[in-house]
């Protein structure tokens, strides 16, 4: 749903921000009230991810998570941010304007002078097409104001919003947040000032504040969107594995297999190991099996050694076999390999 720019009896916030730097970013603004559409230039879609920089993560043309890299994550459809997190545009009036990037915005690539498309996994490349940069002091229209973030002792984090005040009885106000992957926790308020706390959101993150005002007649709804705003900074403690897992994976040896094809099905006996040390009250110990379509059978087994038996398998498939030994406390998982049958 777009920003819809209207006219409105509310208490608005305007700030001043000055010459945000854009990168290779603009606003599509195909109508007189819609901003919620960002044209970024090819350069700006990312294949090489650098450690400790900051990219929105896209998916079927929309930004559904803010990242900063890191050595451990795995590759995504990935844009570069303007380290601003806003764009700047000039409105129908002429008035200069700073728009801020968050969750739900769409994403095009501007492939020619005149063509753009959607930002998704199919997009491979295009010329580097330069962008409109417009400098100067830009309005940003903010609409609730962010009060106060707290921690919670299970480590989620609370925010806590002074939303705008709403004098027109035709309207109602609801403050929105959403979270990576587009988690959204929606508070709808009693069109006062009065705080609200916004509860179980993730911590170290960038979420969207969004005020959302709703005409009771039509249902049209006009939303005002905050800059991205982290949450609670959060030193979550790392919970040790109860086993080494380097040592494990260097002298637990792999599942053994025994496949009996009978016509066209096959079974398999996997034989396995003891495992020394095991306390079966914080590990657990399962044999995977995973067939060619991702279907997964798993069995639990102890440490004492052993094995098992699946049945039922397609006889020209492959299937992968693994045992997965699982800390409870840390939920870390030490994967043994034991082939394909």
């Amino acid at each position: 749903m777009f920003k819809l720019k209207v006219a409105i009896t509310t208490t608005l916030v305007l700030f001043i921000f000055a010459s945000p730097s854009q990168a290779n970013w603009a606003v599509v603004n195909e109508d007189a009230n819609s901003v919620r559409e960002f044209l970024v230039s090819s350069d700006e879609v990312v294949s090489f991810p650098q450690i400790g920089k900051m990219y929105a993560v896209v998916e079927d043309g929309m930004i559904i998570k803010f990242v900063t890299w890191t050595s451990k994550m795995q590759q995504e459809l990935l844009v570069s941010l303007p380290y601003s997190l806003m764009v700047n545009y000039i409105d129908i009036t002429g008035i200069l304007r700073a728009e801020p990037i968050n969750h739900g915005d769409k994403i095009f690539v501007q492939v020619t002078e005149s063509a753009k498309v959607e930002l998704n996994d199919k997009f491979v490349s295009a010329p580097v097409i330069e962008l409109p940069v417009f400098e100067g002091e830009a309005i940003v229209e903010t609409g609730a104001e962010i009060l106060a973030k707290t921690v919670n002792p299970d480590y989620s984090t609370s925010m806590t919003i002074k939303p705008i005040e709403n004098n027109d009885p035709n309207k109602v106000v609801a403050i929105q947040v959403i979270a990576d992957g587009m988690s959204w926790t929606s508070i709808t308020t009693d069109n006062s000032s009065t705080p609200i706390t916004v509860n179980h959101l993730p911590a170290n993150e960038l979420v969207t504040v969004q005020t959302v005002l709703r005409d009771v007649a039509t249902n049209q709804e006009t939303i005002i969107q905050n800059a991205l705003t982290s949450t609670a900074t959060v030193e979550i403690p790392v919970i040790p594995n109860s086993r080494d897992v380097n040592q494990d994976l260097a002298t637990i040896t792999s599942p053994q297999n025994q496949v009996v094809v009978n016509g066209d099905a096959k079974s398999a006996t996997i034989s396995f190991a003891p495992i020394e040390n095991l306390d079966s009250s914080k590990t657990l110990v399962s044999i995977v099996v995973v067939g060619p379509g991702g279907s997964t059978t798993s069995i639990g087994v102890g440490g004492s050694g052993g094995s098992v038996t699946v049945s039922d398998l397609g006889a020209a498939f492959g299937y992968t076999v693994k045992m997965v030994i699982r800390d409870l406390n840390s939920g870390e998982e030490t994967v043994i390999s034991g082939g394909i049958i």
